[in-house]
């Protein structure tokens, strides 16, 4: 097999995935929205929860989520050391990976280079520019 045809098979793999890709992040969105309407269904009639004879039950609870950004961790910090009189049970400092990748790539570091415990592996890959806009 030819690399034209190789090109040729990964597109055809890649429009492929692009596609289901797209359905699945549609159905995704179908689902969450369906899922609001219940919320609210159940809300407004007053039903905390629901069990079917078919063994389904569904019941409402809080969700929670909040902000932290770079631009309002100092502030969080401060607030929880006002409130909880300590910080430390919600900070937890990582390895950025994604910056120890960019490192590694731009210092060219191989597996032999670098401690076995970070497992680095490297593979050939491609780029691809302009595969929607062919045809």
């Amino acid at each position: 097999m030819t690399i034209l045809q190789k090109i040729d098979d990964y597109l055809a793999a890649r429009e492929a995935y692009e596609e289901i890709h797209e359905q699945s992040a549609k159905a995704h969105k179908a689902m969450r929205a369906s899922e609001y309407e219940l919320v609210d269904t159940m809300l407004n009639d007053g039903v905390p929860s629901v069990g079917l004879d078919s063994g389904l039950h569904v019941s409402l609870r809080k969700q929670y989520s909040c902000s932290v950004t770079v631009g309002n961790e100092d502030q969080i910090r401060e607030w929880l050391t006002e409130v909880e009189g300590d910080d430390t049970q919600f900070v937890h400092e990582r390895v950025n990976k994604p910056a120890l990748v960019e490192w590694l790539k731009e210092t060219e570091k191989e597996p032999d280079d670098v401690p076995e415990f970070l497992k680095l592996n490297t593979r050939p890959g491609i780029t691809v520019r302009g595969w929607k806009t062919r045809k």
